[in-house]
This record gives structure tokens, sequence and C-alpha cells, in this order.
């Protein structure tokens, strides 16, 4: 059977597993565009993210899992913004209609999206290099956004989960770190909790939205902690002294690579997808409290200071200005 773009839309992205009811959502799939109608007292946000083959993912991956890391990495943007997921639209190029793999990628999708309650509405389908957008849209109460300008001298920087296994993953799948040339595994564990790190990004919205209030600024850890860090630094004025002994290793990563390479991972290497929090002592507790609701891992790193940029205190005590290494997009 010769599939066109209706086809296509119609038996794999407009069906009751992908484009679902949701409130919100007046209408979806089917006319020239989608209508949103957001409650009067909910501002909507809007974040948007393309994924190229080859350059945001391997080329070979399969295409559920790139799915799920295409929506999964959009949805951590609202959870940055403690907005709760309403629904996205996609744009995707394909070199070549494959009834397989777009069904695969659509279970993908759908395994997601009906996780965070976030259908599919509408988007554009076209022949092309293998490329995926996504634009996502959620909804938070009216002034209640958490933004990255809002960091105060004295603040505590937290950070969910852990960090640096993205990058590790990536070596273990034989492709080349952005970090160094000659960062290498030592070792190798079971990689799959790593893959499924990389592939698989959890998006912290519960967390984040249970939250809101509490925090003064926030961003999702994309591209190396230092990286996105300096992001809410930049925005809010200030500087940041972060320890190393702090700092959150997952016991995989810890046997792939040196203590050195691991700090290097840690700091720079991307693709975490962790919420990095600048919090008031005040309302730190509350915060823990928060994680520990949802059995979330959430670890004090450093704080906010009247400084330029970062600085390191390493293990020995020593205190190090670091600049940032992370993922560059072009």
């Amino acid at each position: 059977m010769a599939y066109s773009e209706f086809d296509i839309i119609k038996n794999f992205l407009a069906t009751s597993d992908l484009s679902f009811s949701r409130g919100g959502v007046e209408l979806g799939i089917g006319d020239d565009a989608a209508i949103i109608k957001p409650p009067l007292d909910q501002n909507l946000v809007v974040s948007l993210d393309v994924l190229a083959s080859g350059v945001h993912f391997p080329s070979d991956a399969e295409p559920d899992v790139i799915a799920r890391r295409a929506l999964g990495v959009n949805l951590s943007d609202l959870a940055a913004m403690a907005a709760d997921p309403l629904c996205f639209t996609l744009g995707l190029t394909i070199p070549e209609i494959n009834e397989n793999w777009i069904q695969q990628f659509a279970d993908g999708l759908s395994t997601v999206a009906r996780k965070f309650n976030c259908p599919l509405v509408g988007g554009d389908l076209s022949s092309g290099p293998l490329q995926i957008a996504i634009q996502v849209h959620g909804l938070v109460p009216e002034g209640q956004a958490t933004l990255r300008s809002g960091a105060q001298i004295g603040d505590s920087i937290l950070v969910t989960g852990t960090l640096g296994d993205a990058a590790v993953a990536l070596l273990g799948l034989g492709y080349q770190s952005h970090l160094d040339s000659n960062l290498e595994l030592l070792g190798w564990a079971d990689p799959q909790p790593l893959f499924e790190r990389y592939f698989s990004p959890s998006p912290r919205v519960e967390f984040a939205i249970g939250c809101r209030g509490l925090v003064n600024a926030a961003i999702d850890i994309s591209d190396g902690l230092l990286s996105d860090l300096s992001h809410i630094l930049r925005a809010s004025g200030f500087g940041a002294e972060i320890e190393e002994v702090t700092l959150p290793f997952s016991t995989t990563a810890q046997a792939c690579l040196s203590e050195k390479m691991l700090l290097q991972a840690c700091l720079n290497g991307g693709d975490d997808y962790e919420l990095c929090l600048v919090v008031s002592q005040d309302l730190k507790d509350r915060v823990f409290q928060a994680a520990k609701k949802f059995d979330l891992p959430l670890t004090e790193v450093g704080i906010i200071k009247d400084v330029d940029g970062v600085r390191l205190k390493a293990r020995d005590g020593t205190m190090v200005a670091v600049k940032s290494d992370g993922y560059i997009h072009f």
C-alpha cells in the first residue's frame, strides 16, 4: 500500500493513543489548526526543540526511543517553568515512508504523551532528512512560572537526580563525546540504566509543579550543569560556588569514568535533563520534602554569591574558577 501524508496522519498520528481528548484542547487534529482554550487564570507556556538525526540522537537508534527522547526533552523545558503539560505539535521529516518505523515512532510518542496527559494536536509531515520538531504547550497559574532571573545572594543551588550519565551512555554506544577526545571508559557496568537516561529522559514535571512558589530560579540541565547554571547567573546578575564533593553521580557512571573525567561529564556533559533549582535558605527544607514525596533524589551542590562566574571548591579544598565547556549547538 502506498501511503500519502494524510494516510500517515490518519493511521498513525490521529489515533486515540496519541491524539486523545484533554481539557483545554477544544479541537485537535483534523482541521487547519488546533484550538486551545486556557483557563482565564492560567498563562500559556510554549517551548520548541528541533532534533536532527546524527546530531541530537544516533542515526541508527530505534524509532520508539527517538520519539520518547524527542518529546521528553521538550517536556523538561515545561518542568523548568513549573508548567503543567497541555498538548504538543509535531513537525517530522523522514527520508522515506516506512510503515513499521512510523508505527514504532508513534508508539514511543504515545507512551510519553499518555504519561503526562499531553496529546498531539497537530503538525506537519514532509520528505527529507530525519528531523523532529516538537512544540509543547503548558499551563501555569498567572505569576507562578519559575524563571531564570530570580536567584538571590545566599540561595542554595539544588539539582535533581544524578549528572553525567548521558555523556557516559554516548561513549558506551560508541559515539564520540564533545567533552574531550581523550574521554574514555575505564570499564562498563550494566549499560541499560544509562541508555535509559539518554534515550528516555524523565521530565521532572510533577516535582516542579509541587514546588511552585518555593523556587527562586530554575533551568533544565540540557547542555551541562555549568552551561545551564550560567544562564541563571547571567539572568540574575550573580555568581556561584559549587562543591565537587557534593555533585551527584550514579554508581554506574562512577564505575565507568576516572574521577577527573566523571567531574567533566557532570559539569559539561549535557543531555541529563534534570533540574537545577535556586532556593532561599528558609524554603529549602520544603523543596526537599517535595522531592521526598515524589521519591526524587535532590542534592545541594552550591550557593549563589556576589562573585564573577562559577567557582568550584575541589575535593582538596582549593577554590578554582571554572568555565563552561558544555554542548555547543553550532
